[in-house]
Order: structure tokens, then sequence, then C-alpha cells
């Protein structure tokens, strides 16, 4: 039986890969030419826990945590919190990764 892949977010539960990978859409549509920093990736087995923050040139977002639970190489389950910002943040020092 192949898993249904979920991502539970503080606006309700997406369930199904398309339906994650617009709400992925939807966010980098709102930080376009985003600056990532992650400053915390931790891989436990199958679990994953990221803390990350991300800007751009009109909006940001600061301290979002995602936890990921992967099988046979497919994300199966996903929560992400966090509160996108519109304005600039001068809280990140430092470029690790552009998408």
């Amino acid at each position: 039986m192949r898993a249904t892949s979920c991502c539970s977010r503080e606006h309700g539960v997406l369930k199904g890969h398309a339906a994650i990978r617009n709400s992925a859409k939807v966010l980098a549509d709102q930080l376009p030419d985003v600056v990532y920093e992650f400053p915390l990736k931790q891989i436990h087995g199958e679990h994953v826990l990221l803390h990350w923050s991300a800007r751009s040139a009109n909006a940001y977002v600061n301290l979002v945590v995602d936890t990921v639970v992967i099988r046979d190489d497919r994300i199966v389950l996903q929560t992400v919190s966090y509160e996108l910002e519109r304005g600039t943040s001068t809280s990140m020092q430092g470029v690790t990764t552009q998408s």
C-alpha cells in the first residue's frame, strides 16, 4: 500500500503531493528572489526537523519549524508552521541557500 502525503499546517491539513506542491508554490510566489537560512537541520532515520527563515525584497518569514517523515524516498508526512510578514527583515545575517 502506497502512503498518501499529508502536510499539517496551522491553517489546516493538505493531502496529496499536488496540494503540498501548490502550497509551496504559493509561498514561493510571495517570496520572489528568496534567500533562505537554515540554522538547524536534524535528521534521525526517517524523521527530519528543520528550522529556517526566508526573505525577499517584499516579505519574509522568521523561525519556520518544518518536520518531515520520509519513507521509500517520499515525504509521507510534513508539518510546517510559519507566518508570512510583509516588508523587510533585518534578522537574517547570512545567505546559506538561494533559489
